[in-house]
C-alpha cells in the first residue's frame, strides 16, 4: 500500500511539473514586444506585453513641437488598443506655431472714452473692454438735453458680425462698438 501511495505521489508530481512547463511555454509564447519610434533623437524603450493586452502609452515632449500621439501606419492608437502581435508604433508631431503677437483695436465711434488696444499672443482670447461715456468732452450735442443719447455698448462687431470674445486671436483685428441709445425728453 505504501508503494501505491508513492506511485500516486510520483504521478501527481509529474503531472504538476508537466502542467507547469506547459503553462510557462504558453505564457512565454503569448508575450510580444512593442517597439516605439519617437521620430526624433529621443529613444523610447521597448515594452513586453501579453498578447491581447493594452498598455499605458508613453507621452513624449519635444521643444518646438506638439505630440499628436502614437500611430500604426496612419491610424492613431490609444491606451485601450489591444496588441495582438509584435509591432512598431510611430510618434507623430506637428511644429508649434511661432508665438507672434497681434493687436486688437476697439473703435467706439467717437462716443465715450476710447478703449485701449489690446496686444495678445497667437491663439489667446481678448477681454471685453470697459468703455465709459464721456459727456463732458462735448462729444454729444444732444446729451443732457432733448434727443437720442448713447447709453451703453450693445455689442462689438467684427466686419459687421457680432464678435465672440471666446474666439482665439490669429491676426490683427478692429472691433466696432454698436451702441444702445436712450431718448431724453426735454425738460421745460
Amino acid at each position: 500500500m505504501k508503494k501505491n501511495i508513492n506511485v500516486v505521489t510520483i504521478a501527481l508530481s509529474l503531472i504538476a511539473i508537466i502542467i507547469s512547463v506547459y503553462v510557462l511555454l504558453i505564457v512565454s509564447e503569448n508575450k510580444i514586444i512593442i517597439s516605439f519610434n519617437a521620430n526624433y533623437d529621443n529613444q523610447v524603450n521597448d515594452i513586453e506585453v501579453i498578447r491581447g493586452e493594452s498598455i499605458n502609452l508613453p507621452i513624449l515632449k519635444r521643444d518646438g513641437y506638439i505630440f499628436l500621439g502614437w500611430y500604426i501606419n496612419d491610424t492613431m492608437i490609444n491606451d485601450s488598443y489591444h496588441f495582438r502581435k509584435p509591432i512598431k508604433v510611430n510618434a507623430k508631431w506637428i511644429k508649434e506655431v511661432e508665438r507672434k503677437t497681434y493687436s486688437v483695436t476697439f473703435d467706439t465711434k467717437e462716443m465715450g472714452s476710447y478703449a485701449r488696444t489690446q496686444i495678445v499672443k497667437y491663439g489667446e482670447r481678448i477681454k471685453k473692454p470697459d468703455v465709459k461715456i464721456n459727456y463732458s468732452e462735448g462729444n454729444f450735442a444732444t446729451c443732457g438735453k432733448c434727443g437720442k443719447c448713447p447709453d451703453h455698448i450693445k455689442e462689438w462687431q467684427l466686419d459687421g458680425q457680432i464678435y465672440d470674445f471666446d474666439s482665439p486671436i490669429t491676426n490683427d483685428i478692429k472691433l466696432d462698438a454698436v451702441w444702445e441709445y436712450i431718448y431724453n425728453k426735454c425738460k421745460s
